[in-house]
């Protein structure tokens, strides 16, 4: 339902996304099944979730990595409505499991006027699916 990786420079993965958070958030160090990213401070003692797809910048109260993964990322409540892992499994049996950066997303998205039901929903690269959202919604690259 997620994928975490050592943290690398957000903007070397998707400047659109970059390019209005990396002042305090300039690394990714994960993604969720759906695109959502998982970003830290310079230092790692600040960690935020992008919600892609809203776009919303959620601001945890952890002190580390290692602290949100075992934590936020396990919580029931998490799983079920960020993770969503109904959907995520009703994915999986459809298309296949997810290679490793690969996210699921509805085609056309919601806003060119796609209805966002599982039964639209397709697979492909993370970066490549966050870069067209991202033109979609006018962030400059």
């Amino acid at each position: 339902m997620f994928r975490t990786f050592s943290p690398v420079p957000l903007a070397d993965k998707t400047k659109r996304w970059a390019y209005r958070i990396q002042a305090h958030y300039p690394n990714v160090f994960g993604f969720s099944a759906f695109g959502d990213l998982f970003v830290c401070s310079q230092d790692g003692r600040q960690v935020a979730v992008v919600m892609t797809n809203l776009p919303k910048l959620e601001q945890l109260n952890f002190d580390s990595i290692e602290s949100f993964t075992s934590t936020f990322l396990t919580s029931a409540g998490v799983v079920e409505h960020v993770l969503r892992q109904s959907d995520y499994e009703h994915l999986v049996s459809k298309l296949g499991p997810l290679s490793d950066d690969q996210c699921f997303f509805p085609v056309p998205f919601q806003r060119m006027g796609g209805s966002g039901t599982l039964d639209t929903y397709d697979k492909g690269d993370v970066w490549v699916h966050l870069d067209l959202l991202g033109q979609v919604m006018g962030l400059s690259a």
